[in-house]
């Protein structure tokens, strides 16, 4: 009997202790990233690690169906009558106040980084006279807002790289708002740009979309996420970087006709009504914003977000989809993206995947590059005038099963080639992410300062900034070469003008009579 109740006891004592653990793990999961970016959310039950699975299946590129679809965006955009300017999406404008005032800044675009020690270039391959990368560096070099689109997995999760690539461009060349941001997501993610409460939603992710029932799985945006909202469905949005937006675009695309409504910072509010016409709507509201809530009245929405920006200047979106290695973006609509840029008109789409196909020993990423051709392919068709950038593998250490201490895998260099190739031959760009971490002392100096979390993998905040700051210099320095290309070409200008006036007063001469030459 006594035998029996200490087994009993011991028993007892393993099962609370069980409890307990679990417990800790459940609050420690819960702990947010540090706003000072020296450590993210602990990653007790693998959370991230799920960027280190195989590639997910069921995503292939479908690119006749891509045409057939892109087919039916020219039509529509041909039947649009004039009054809408020609767009296939559908605004709606509240001017609710007076947005802020944004003070333009000049660009150091005089400098020429190109002979910087540790300088990385953005490679183009694009063989055009004036090439998409051309032409952003030239809409900055002119004074003119651009918009950046990144897509990516984990390793931007969180407005991680974008927040501080977006802050250094308008800290530049103007502008406000902390970019694009989900109506809701099917988990907890802490982002320290912008905090998000939201309810009354069915949310779908795209790297799910085996369980996503048949009625919306053509629901996908870039984004990734699709949230399905009738009556109750709401999210509010509060910016919490200090620096509000001048407007905020939603985007809504109604399955039924419905009523939304909209808070403006606690104390402005508007109901729209949204027609089911199958497009893509955006609701811009014009006023100095520092937070936004949407209502969902009547009717049913798919709701895909918000961008808080300032028209005036420039933005960076932020399109993270975790355990993505690229090819969701095959499971996107197409039509709904085309109706999506012809709202916000990107000027760069930048890749950044890799890390969930690099696996130690790989000695050829052959066949993921030609994955990769198909999905700069359909990134161009979605987003026809951007400039396309391939972001190049970071570095990446694992684990040790015999020492247990970390070693670095020796594949990123073989993925970095293959993801290279891949820009080549599609004749768009590329940035060498592996040469700009090793430039900033590589993953040892990473780990040191506290710019990578425990698993020698993701980026923190801190890493975030640091490669952000790599980015920017391969930015400006677009616009150093472009503003150079542009005076080049005014000289070339003027010089051919001189040159005809020379001519055809060479030519008057020639003609004039004997006698007046004479004279």
């Amino acid at each position: 009997m006594i035998k029996r109740s200490a087994s009993l006891l011991s028993a007892l004592r393993s099962f609370l202790l069980a409890v307990l653990v679990i417990a800790l793990t459940v609050t420690v999961s819960a702990i947010p990233s540090s706003e000072s970016g020296r450590y993210r959310r602990a990653d007790l039950f693998g959370i991230y690690a799920e960027d280190e699975a195989a590639p997910a299946a069921g995503f292939k590129a479908d690119l006749k169906t891509l045409d057939r679809e892109l087919e039916k965006f020219e039509q529509m955009k041909a039947a649009v009558p004039d009054s809408t300017a020609g767009k296939v999406a559908v605004t709606h404008d509240w001017a609710a106040g007076s947005p802020a005032v944004m003070s333009a800044r000049k660009l150091r675009v005089e400098e020429d980084r190109s002979g910087r020690p540790g300088f990385i270039p953005i490679e183009d391959f694009d063989t055009a006279s004036v090439t998409a990368l051309s032409r952003f560096g030239r809409r900055l070099f002119q004074g003119e807002p651009v918009r950046i689109a990144f897509l990516g997995d984990s390793f931007i999760e969180g407005d991680i790289l974008t927040s501080d690539l977006r802050r250094m461009l308008q800290n530049e060349a103007g502008g406000a708002g902390v970019g694009f941001i989900p109506c809701d997501i099917p988990f907890a993610i802490y982002n320290r740009s912008v905090s998000r409460k939201s309810s009354g939603w069915t949310t779908y992710s795209i790297m799910k979309r085996g369980s996503v029932p048949e009625k919306w799985k053509g629901s996908f945006l870039v984004s990734g996420y699709s949230a399905v909202g009738g009556p109750g469905a709401k999210t509010f949005w509060q910016d919490k970087t200090g620096r509000p937006s001048g407007e905020a675009c939603i985007y809504l695309k109604p399955v039924l006709e419905s009523q939304v409504e909209i808070i403006v910072n606690d104390s402005l509010s508007r109901i729209f009504t949204l027609p089911a016409d199958g497009l893509l709507h955006e609701i811009r509201v014009r006023s100095e914003i520092a937070s936004l809530g949407l209502a969902v009245k009547s009717g049913q929405v798919v709701g895909y977000g918000v961008r808080m920006v300032d028209d005036s200047g420039s933005c960076v979106d932020n399109f993270s989809v975790r355990s993505n290695n690229g090819h969701a973006i095959f499971a996107t609509d197409p039509l709904l993206n085309r109706q999506f840029d012809d709202l916000v008109g990107y000027d760069m789409v930048v890749l950044q995947y890799g890390l969930n196909i690099l696996q130690d020993g790989q000695q050829s990423y052959q066949k993921y590059s030609q994955q990769l051709n198909d999905m700069i392919v359909y990134v161009r068709k979605c987003f026809p005038d951007a400039a396309i950038v391939v972001l190049g593998v970071s570095d990446r250490w694992i684990k040790d099963g015999e020492t247990g201490s970390f070693r670095p895998i020796n594949s990123p260099d073989i993925l970095n080639l293959w993801q290279r190739r891949a820009a080549e031959s599609c004749g768009v760009c590329y940035w060498n992410t592996l040469a700009a971490m090793r430039a900033l002392g590589g993953m040892e100096a990473f780990s040191a300062n506290g710019y990578v979390s425990d698993d020698r993998t993701h980026i923190n905040y801190k890493g975030g900034k640091a490669f952000a700051g790599k980015f920017h210099e391969a930015l400006l320095q677009c616009v150093h070469d472009a503003g150079k290309a542009m005076r080049a070409e005014e000289l070339a200008k003027v010089e051919s003008a001189a040159l005809d006036s020379l001519m055809k007063e060479a030519a008057v001469l020639e003609a004039a009579p004997a006698a007046l030459k004479l004279k």
